[in-house]
């Protein structure tokens, strides 16, 4: 029986996954049917349905699936508490990021307006706001107000970078991240009006 978590269900749902991906190397998001996904993954139209009701139901699982990816590297990793580390864990994420570029580009671009950046950037503000702003005289307003400040800007330099096609290495784009964050941090805060 094809039960939601054996091996056959799970290898079943990677096929439709990487076939959709697949297809998006040379194909419109709009051009790709259940059908072309199906004769990809090399599977029938009853197992697609078996797993997914529609194509919205495929992205809404992809989505789920990043998103958890993403969450994992930075919430759930336990050597996210040395600054250092954030150029490893910013690759890694971009790595996912890069893997799916296609869908980033076409569909999944909403998943940098969730809870999933929300979560991410909070667990940074909680784990390197004592280290970012160690010694400075920094109100809770202020500090909100940069976190806020690099989640627009780091989502801004991923979609240009996956815009242009990703012709940077993750790395690169990890260093500039870590580098801008650096920046910003060093330099004098502003002082809030009274």
């Amino acid at each position: 029986m094809n039960t939601p978590n054996n091996a056959r269900s799970i290898l079943s749902k990677s096929k439709i996954k990487q076939a959709l991906v697949g297809l998006l190397e040379n194909n419109k998001l709009s051009d790709i049917t259940i059908g072309s996904i199906c004769e990809k993954a090399g599977i029938n139209r009853t197992t697609f349905y078996s797993h997914f009701s529609d194509m919205s139901d495929l992205f809404k699982a992809f989505e789920s699936e990043l998103s958890e990816q993403l969450e994992k590297l930075f919430i759930h990793d336990p050597d996210i508490a040395e600054t250092g580390n954030l150029i490893d864990i910013f690759k890694s994420a971009l790595d996912v990021v890069k893997k799916y570029k296609n869908l980033y580009k076409t569909h999944l671009g909403k998943i940098f307006e969730g809870s999933t950046i929300d979560k991410v950037m909070t667990k940074l503000k909680n784990k390197y706001a004592p280290i970012l702003f160690r010694g400075k005289d920094v109100t809770p307003t202020m500090e909100d107000s940069y976190f806020i400040f690099l989640k627009s800007g780091i989502i801004g330099i991923i979609r240009d970078w996956v815009k242009r096609d990703c012709p940077e290495s993750c790395e690169q784009i990890a260093k500039t991240i870590f580098q801008i964050i650096n920046q910003v941090r060093t330099r004098q805060p502003v002082q809030e009006n009274q």
